[in-house]
């Protein structure tokens, strides 16, 4: 049965059909996973669109892996939130999307056979973590290559999408908040403390 089913995260409960909305992927599209664990990363919106805020990847084993860049950042994002996982049958015409591992789209509605409520999304991700199904990549663990990673990663989020323009966005405040001090630097490179 698993193999025919699809998953959603939302936070948007009563959810009867999945319309095909704007993406990131540049067309309407319904966006699915065949990963009951990325629906749940998912039930969650760190930011509004058309921004968005999913630091994960997948180990050797395929398992989802969620990367701290900040302290208590699984905590921070998803604790006392609740979602809800939407599933969907699999059809012909939902699609594998490329180079993104476990992912469908779908240009048609696609009809809700049933729905999970997550009271608290943080303490079922904890679940899938004692699981073996998620990996956290904490921070307190990372070191100095991968924090330098991570905020090259948030400058050029911060450059592409010219936030130190708008600091009101809503992105903008996320990042801001979070990261203050590559926040400060993208300032002061473009002389605007």
């Amino acid at each position: 049965m698993k193999d025919k089913v699809l998953f959603h995260g939302s936070q948007i409960a009563g959810i009867e059909s999945l319309l095909p909305v704007s993406s990131v992927h540049g067309k309407k599209v319904v966006c699915l996973t065949s990963n009951e664990v990325l629906a749940a990363v998912y039930s969650v919106k760190p930011v509004e669109a058309p921004y968005y805020w999913y630091p994960y990847g997948f180990d050797q084993k395929g398992r989802v892996c969620y990367n701290e860049y900040y302290e208590n950042a699984l905590s921070d994002i998803y604790k006392g939130k609740s979602g809800y996982i939407y599933c969907c049958e699999k059809k012909p015409d939902i699609v594998p999307l490329e180079n993104i591992k476990d992912a469908f789209v779908s240009y048609k509605p696609c009809k809700i056979m049933s729905v999970e409520k997550l009271d608290d999304v943080y303490e079922r991700l904890l679940e899938y973590i004692e699981q073996g199904r998620l990996v956290l990549k904490k921070f307190d663990n990372t070191n100095e290559r991968q924090r330098s990673f991570a905020e090259k990663m948030i400058a050029d989020e911060i450059k592409e999408h010219r936030l130190y323009e708008k600091p009101e966005n809503p992105y903008a405040r996320f990042l801001r908040e979070r990261f203050h001090e590559v926040w400060e630097k993208q300032c002061e490179n473009k002389n605007l403390k």
